[in-house]
């Protein structure tokens, strides 16, 4: 197997939308410090992300239902996941602010054959603008 790629996670506007979308996740959830992100396409309901903190989960982000597809797909890609993989586990690899992170990435299928995502951060964040890594 080969050793996972880093991705520079940055505000580039060259960069495909849900490209975008996908680094906006996990820098935004990088800098809040959450251990977990849920990604979820719940039947009846716009997807979402939810993000754990402290042991509590809360709602994260929602996203269009268009692109959901899209930037499950890419999360995957990230991870060393086939997209068309429904089940696996892979690492991300980014670096945000000049520090790396090692992200965790279980990818399993609901009930109604939607790709769901799970993220597992570092304990330790990347602070907002400063470069350096949160006690």
């Amino acid at each position: 197997m080969n050793a996972p790629l880093r991705h520079d996670i940055d505000d580039t506007d060259q960069i495909r939308p849900h490209v975008r979308l996908c680094h906006l996740v996990l820098r935004e959830a990088l800098a809040a410090g959450f251990t977990a992100v849920e990604l979820a396409a719940p039947p009846g309901a716009p997807p979402t992300a939810r993000a754990q903190s402290g042991g509590a989960w809360k709602w994260f982000m929602a996203f269009p239902a268009g692109v959901y597809g899209s930037l499950v797909a890419h999360l995957k890609d990230m991870a060393g996941i086939p997209p068309e993989q429904r089940e696996g586990q892979g690492t991300i690899l980014v670096r945000l602010a000049g520090q790396d992170a090692a992200i965790t990435l279980r990818a399993r299928c609901n009930e109604q054959g939607v790709d769901e995502l799970v993220l597992t951060l570092p304990a330790k964040a990347v602070a907002k603008g400063n470069g350096r890594a949160d006690p």
